[in-house]
């Protein structure tokens, strides 16, 4: 009769997303010589799911298949959402030119990602008009959120300059 040989597998601690899985979380151990492979392998990133962890497991086949018995363990990885920084760029213009184009600038994508991953109106306003006074004004963005990204939004702002004069 062959033996299941026990796994010890500590409970990884939990990651951000983009970050791919590799020693931290696959460092299965047996006191039997064998091979471990993992599902999902070295190298995957997991995608963010905040109500539940996900699932990580190991076929562990000893080398000595008389004695020993293939067996598989599984532990659990929680994934959180990767840091976002939305920086909405001050702008300024003089009183009654025509509004400038506003634009922000976004770091801390992962995986490849890029601005593509943005969802909602992503409109930039300011609250000023072309016939605003002096001052400043702030920009907002009217709705932003992306999918595995936890975003700090800052804001910027607009400041509405006094015509220079002319004398003669």
């Amino acid at each position: 009769l062959r033996k299941a040989p026990f796994i010890d597998w500590p409970q990884p601690t939990p990651i951000t997303y983009g970050t791919p899985l590799g020693p931290q979380q696959l460092n299965a151990s047996s006191l039997v010589e064998g091979d471990f492979f993992y599902s999902p392998g070295a190298g995957t990133i997991l995608p963010v799911d905040e109500h539940k962890p996900f699932p990580i497991t190991v076929r562990f086949v000893p080398f000595d298949s008389e004695l020993y018995e293939e067996t598989t363990a599984t532990v659990h990885v929680y994934v959180g959402l990767a840091p976002l920084v939305i920086t909405i760029q001050n702008a300024t213009k003089f009183y009654l030119d025509p509004m400038p184009v506003l634009s922000f600038a976004a770091t801390g994508f992962v995986n490849g990602d890029g601005v593509s991953v943005l969802t909602g109106t992503d409109t930039l306003r300011a609250e000023a008009t072309a016939a605003s006074l002096p001052a400043n004004y702030r920009i907002i963005f009217d709705w932003v959120a992306a999918e595995n990204y936890s975003i700090t939004l800052n804001l910027g702002s607009l400041e509405v300059l006094s015509r220079p004069t002319v004398t003669t």
